[in-house]
């Protein structure tokens, strides 16, 4: 606020305010710029004297926001009213300011009235005869109801006249408002401005303003959230017209900023025994001027994994690389219609496959919480293990249904999140038929009420494979347990089961069903870092859950926040089973879960 000169001592600034409550001096000070600001060691005694009688409203509005609404304010300047002080003779020299407020009585509700209000609006239950008279209850009724006229469509809803009068004699403080709600409005047109690569036509077909229907803040919002989770825009505002047409409808128009057309991102993961995991992607945004994004990955994991750098070759390695072309507003604006496909080649301790993928499918947004997915591919394989060797070719119906209620997605501190996925399956080559299940469920929750409280975590996985054995399914549904992904402390893919063929039996090989549960505690220590200890437990069974084993493992951690979410150190042993000895050390960037 003050800034430094060359002038004179900063002088010192007393409050005397002896019938304030103690909340309600620590608003004063808080809402006051001589109070609240730390002067420097030399002051200009002119813009003190401004902030001085600046400082005047300031001070009512506080105590009117309290209810005092017969305060009396006093600003000193050495012994010297400053609203008396013409601003011509401004003191050139001020050594003390004086701070004296006589509050008054606490005023309270006396006649109250706002009308008209909107069908099943209930008064807020601050602004009643008889409650303090907070100059914010009265802001408050006065928004909520213009927005409860605006959620039945009347967009256009306004505060009229008012009347608030304080009667001093009983400390009461009476109100009359009016509101205008103009009339019931129907969406009209929406206009583009800002897009210089964006067809505007796509932004109106994704933005999915629902012209001729009632207005609703809800659908504005909706707009404007389709818009952003585009992917394609840096900002985006959308402004209703300051009158309606004359038949009743408002128009709308959308400034956008359209983000860079490309972005490119890395990702690794380190495991003491699982090696080293890179990742990479390359985005483009706005494919065919649509809105229309494709995106490029590739992962390799396995580096250094159990073999010497001089021994590893690329067929130690694990290779994984993908494109998804996704088209929003298809079929509606809350339904993307995406292309995909896969490739992957993987060499884990107990098989080695060779698989690709292609498919399409949609995705629906119910709301900003939920979505689903479904899609049809063909898969290939080629698949060797203990078991024997195999081709094999299958249609597969991925399903998902998922629910986000983090607070963050990254680095989530309260909320909850679920995924169910379910994928029908059929193989070519075999005739085997059957479904893969999976649920993933994570909740948080914060300990305490500190700025920075600790964060309780807990996750619970179940999945089952129904109608195949485990031979005759796609391997990428099989279940295992161990790793940075379910159970840390134990090494990667450690648990399997005995799974049996026509011709041989595999020790560790996956298991047709897994249960896993994993609970964290994460607490914040100073600046960007905290500390977090946790404890994992997995179960591979070679049936539906009526045979298998389980592992455990637990350890603690390190964070460091940053702005693309946390940078995670874990340190694990296994406590529990027979899969792996000693400790592992983990790094990536994210929670675990």
């Amino acid at each position: 606020m003050f800034a430094p000169v060359l002038g004179h001592a900063a002088p010192a600034v007393t409050l005397n305010a002896p019938n304030l409550s103690e909340k309600a001096e620590t608003i004063l000070r808080g809402q006051s710029n001589l109070l609240g600001a730390k002067l420097p060691p030399k002051v200009d005694s002119q813009e003190i004297f401004t902030t001085a009688r600046a400082d005047y409203a300031r001070l009512l509005a506080a105590l009117y926001a309290q209810g005092y609404y017969a305060a009396r304010i006093n600003i000193l300047l050495d012994g010297k009213e400053a609203a008396d002080i013409a601003p011509l003779d401004a003191p050139t020299h001020i050594t003390r300011i004086d701070i004296a407020i006589k509050p008054g009585p606490v005023f309270r509700f006396g006649q109250t009235d706002i009308a008209p209000l909107p069908k099943g609006f209930v008064l807020p239950p601050e602004f009643a005869t008889g409650k303090v008279a907070h100059s914010s209850a009265l802001s408050h009724v006065v928004s909520q109801a213009v927005e409860g006229w605006r959620v039945a469509g009347h967009a256009k809803a306004e505060k009229g006249a008012q009347s608030i009068r304080a009667n001093h004699a009983s400390a009461t403080l009476n109100a009359d408002i009016t509101l205008h709600p103009g009339p019931r409005l129907r969406f009209g047109t929406l206009s583009v401005s800002g897009n210089t690569r964006m067809e505007a036509a796509r932004v109106i077909a994704i933005a999915g303003l629902p012209t001729g229907q009632r207005f609703s803040p809800e659908d504005v919002d909706s707009a404007t959230d389709r818009l952003r989770q585009s992917g394609v825009f840096q900002s985006v505002t959308l402004t209703e017209a300051k009158a309606p047409t004359p038949d009743n409808q408002l128009n709308f128009n959308a400034t956008v900023v359209e983000a860079p057309l490309h972005r490119v991102g890395f990702g690794g993961e380190l495991a003491s025994t699982d090696g080293l995991r890179l990742s990479g992607y390359w985005l483009h945004r706005n494919l065919l001027g649509g809105g229309e994004s494709l995106r490029l990955e590739g992962k390799i994991s396995g580096i250094n994994a159990g073999a010497s750098s001089d021994s590893l070759s690329a067929d130690d390695l694990n290779f994984d690389i993908g494109a998804r072309l996704n088209r929003p507003a298809t079929f509606g604006p809350d339904t993307t219609l995406f292309f995909d496909t896969a490739a992957e080649h993987a060499n884990e301790r107990t098989y080695a496959t060779d698989r690709f993928t292609i498919g399409a499918g949609l995705t629906h947004r119910f709301s900003k919480r939920l979505q689903a997915e479904t899609a049809f591919a063909l898969a290939y394989e080629d698949f060797e293990s203990d078991l024997g060797h195999k081709n094999a070719t299958s249609l597969l119906l991925p399903t998902y249904l998922a629910f986000d209620g983090r607070d963050v997605a990254t680095d989530a501190q309260s909320g909850a999140y679920a995924k169910v996925e379910i994928t029908p399956f059929v193989g070519f080559d075999t005739g085997t038929a059957g479904v893969w299940s999976f649920v993933d469920a994570r909740a948080y929750r914060r300990i305490g009420s500190r700025p920075r409280p600790p964060v309780l975590a807990g996750r619970l996985q179940v999945g089952a494979i129904f109608g195949a054995d485990a031979f005759d399914a796609p391997s990428e549904f099989l279940f295992y347990s161990g790793g940075g992904g379910s159970v840390r402390g134990q090494p990667y893919q450690s648990l399997g089961a005995e799974i049996c063929s026509a011709t041989a039996c595999g020790l560790d090989f996956g298991g047709l069903s897994y249960a896993g549960l994993s609970v964290e505690m994460r607490a914040p220590l100073r600046g960007s870092l905290g500390i977090a200890s946790f404890a994992d437990a997995g179960f591979v069974s070679a049936g539906l859950f009526d045979q298998g084993e389980w592992h455990a493992g637990a350890g603690f951690g390190l964070r460091y926040a940053t702005p693309v979410g946390p940078i995670r150190l874990d340190l694990a042993a296994p406590v529990g089973g027979n899969t792996g000895n000693g400790p592992q050390i983990y790094i990536g960037i994210g929670q675990a879960f």
